[in-house]
């Protein structure tokens, strides 16, 4: 007869070849009196597969629950919580019952490897409930685990970016601002500032857009005023911005609607604080003809930004100006001298902190680019040092620009901050490398045999089992030395030769001759054969 474990691995070959009935049969049959508690909890698992399969989701979830309940300490609970969530958000669209699973994995395992995708799941789901304010709080708490890919932390950021923008009700700011408004109201019985701080409001507070527009169309007189017909053209933009990140067809049509706002603001109107915005937003409208980055993009975009500068070198946001062309310079490849000059100029100039950030970052990774460390280095001293942190690819970048001026210290800080926090990113085999080898530069053997050995687990090399090797007959650890020498895929003559010697020293002297006659047995060298 089959025993239980027999049983268990024939349901299986069943279960692969998508026989699920027999499965089934075959499970049902064991005698779980004579299974070990492993092979239970596999058989339970295999039944909830089977289930997933057959699209019989309540019959999957009941049997997640009695592997919980059944084995906790022989499991992987937040894994098994995890797939839980995951049948009610994907098969079920229970979106509350999968954020109560999650949640569980969030509260009691918060140190799970799962946390970035519970997180992430806990947001797709609260947005599904309309619950923005939620949403945007997992998003974040995604992005804080540093466990995310640098695909993942860009599709996330894109997606906070667009519910903060376009979800978030800040219902009790809209309340304040209203009172605000109808006083100055009362104050000044200024009909059409009183408008616009209600457009505002609809727009900034409620995000309810289609209002705004509908006021603005209400009366004929609005369509007059330079400062309202503006804000019509900026709720365009915002709606166009709007639809690119919901990957929405309509960003164009906003975007012409938004264009025809501006030209006619631009034409109708001179000496206006109004026609300077207006012209600013024309500037990425009028170039969106032409495909980013080629010569025509580029040449209109300069034409078109050096002139505004020209005429409003006061304006508040001239900076933004500067950086813009900047950044599509060198993400263009076509970059110049005056390329330097405008990202400068857009760092000394902006008011955003986030834009003058991003242009002495552009800066530094330019200089990186061509060896200029030195200069590098300025430009990130000057970037605030959360920034840094919080973006991977800078961190990286910030301490291979130490590392190449042999700052270790310096660079120290930034690799043990990456390897610590960026596990999953494409970067970490390269940092963990260049911290190891900074220890060995500061004298410091032992944390570089830790890092090293990391190394040697993830990804495994000759010349790092070598020096690994190496580092461990430094410290008089022999064992570690050996173990290490055995991993070598092709050990040399030398390799051999080294391996003899720590077994002399520790006194396997059986061990050490039986590597000296496999060096005989290899080699050809007369004179080294005599001496071994």
């Amino acid at each position: 007869s089959y025993t239980p474990h027999i049983q268990y691995l024939q349901a299986g070959a069943e279960f692969y070849l998508k026989d699920y009935t027999q499965a089934l049969t075959v499970l049902d049959n064991i005698n779980f009196d004579k299974t070990t508690l492993e092979i239970q909890k596999d058989i339970y698992h295999l039944y909830a597969q089977i289930y997933l399969h057959q699209k019989e989701y309540p019959l999957a979830i009941s049997t997640y629950l009695d592997i919980i309940k059944k084995y906790p300490h022989i499991i992987a609970v937040d894994s098994i919580y995890f797939e839980i969530g995951e049948l009610y958000q994907n098969y079920e669209q229970d979106y509350s019952a999968a954020i109560n699973y999650y949640s569980i994995i969030s509260t009691t395992y918060p140190e799970s490897d799962l946390r970035g995708k519970t997180y992430l799941n806990l947001a797709f789901c609260s947005q599904q409930l309309e619950q923005y304010i939620e949403a945007s709080l997992y998003y974040k708490k995604a992005l804080a685990t540093h466990s995310l890919t640098t695909a993942e932390i860009n599709k996330t950021s894109k997606m906070l970016d667009y519910i903060e923008k376009y979800k978030v009700k800040e219902e009790s700011s809209a309340l304040e601002n209203l009172v605000q408004s109808f006083a100055q109201f009362v104050r000044n019985n200024d009909y059409i500032a009183t408008i616009s701080s209600l457009i505002k409001i609809y727009t900034n507070d409620l995000k309810e857009f289609d209002k705004a527009l509908q006021l603005l169309e209400s009366d004929p007189l609005f369509s007059k005023e330079p400062g309202l017909l503006l804000l019509k053209g900026e709720i365009y933009l915002k709606l166009a911005d709007r639809a690119t990140l919901a990957e929405d067809d309509d960003a164009d049509k906003f975007k012409t609607q938004a264009q025809q706002i501006f030209d006619s603001i631009v034409t109708d109107y001179n000496e206006i604080p109004e026609k300077a915005f207006a012209e600013y937003y024309l500037i990425p409208l009028k170039i969106r003809i032409y495909e980013p980055g080629s010569e025509l993009y580029l040449t209109s975009l300069r034409q078109l930004s050096l002139s505004f500068i020209d005429a409003y070198n006061t304006f508040p946001f001239i900076g933004q100006v500067y950086f813009n062309l900047g950044k599509a310079l060198i993400e263009s490849e076509n970059y110049e001298e005056q390329t330097i000059t405008y990202l400068q100029k857009a760092a000394k100039l902006s008011q955003n902190a986030a834009i003058r950030n991003e242009a002495y970052r552009y800066l530094g990774d330019l200089y990186l680019k061509n060896d200029g460390y030195i200069a590098a280095r300025n430009q990130y001293e000057k970037i605030d040092e959360q920034t840094i942190y919080n973006d991977p690819v800078l961190l990286y970048n910030v301490g291979d620009v130490y590392y190449q001026l042999k700052s270790y210290s310096q660079s120290a800080v930034y690799f043990e901050y990456y390897v610590q926090n960026y596990t999953v990113q494409e970067n970490y085999i390269e940092a963990l490398n260049l911290l190891a080898s900074i220890y060995l530069a500061m004298n410091e053997p032992v944390k570089a045999i830790s890092d090293y050995a990391i190394l040697a687990e993830k990804a495994p090399d000759d010349g790092l089992l070598r020096t690994l090797r190496n580092l461990y007959i430094d410290e008089g650890q022999y064992n570690k030395a050996i173990e290490a020498s055995m991993k070598i895929e092709a050990l040399t003559s030398r390799d051999r030769r080294i391996l003899a010697g720590i077994y002399e020293t520790q006194g396997n002297l059986s061990y050490a001759i039986l590597q000296y006659g496999r060096i005989i047995s290899q080699v050809t060298s007369e004179d080294t054969m005599l001496i071994d």
